[in-house]
């Protein structure tokens, strides 16, 4: 691109670039502010998240099983990923399946054995310390069939 046709500010912040590259510009960018950032409302939103996050917490401590909260974030995970690939569900759907498998559609049923992998194979994730890459991607697709293989 040609210095002239960036716009004015642009072609303000140019500076030769160091050898072997000095006969190139880039564009510097200007320093961050030295006062804190204004978060307006995003911080009162992020306030309110960090409020709800310590609520939940407390929650659970008072509950004889806090797998309840757990499992609710968790199916909510499957309904979100699962909408992705173009399998539809509700959590409330997701959440009836999981205590009465009758008169449930397909694609909730499937829904269901994705959060049951999830469930499955996330704590031995966590446990091991790595992500959802390679191998380990390709043992979730095998529990996820196996729950499906089980369901027919």
């Amino acid at each position: 691109m040609r210095r002239e046709d960036l716009a004015g500010g642009i072609r303000e912040t140019l500076q030769r670039l160091p050898p072997p590259y000095a006969q190139h510009y880039g564009v510097v960018p200007p320093p961050p502010p030295d006062g804190s950032l204004v978060l307006g409302a995003v911080g009162a939103r992020h306030g309110a998240a960090q409020t709800a996050l310590g609520e939940i917490t407390a929650l659970a401590r008072t509950l004889p099983d806090p797998y309840l909260i757990s499992r609710v974030l968790g199916r909510r995970e499957a309904v979100s990923s699962s909408a992705l690939e173009g399998t539809h569900s509700t959590l409330s759907e997701l959440l009836v399946v999981d205590e009465d498998d009758h008169g449930a559609t397909q694609a909730v049923r499937q829904v269901r054995d994705y959060a049951r992998a999830l469930e499955h194979f996330l704590p031995r994730a966590m446990e091991s310390g790595r992500d959802l890459e390679g191998s380990k991607n390709r043992q979730l697709m095998c529990v996820a069939r196996d729950f499906w293989l089980l369901a027919i």
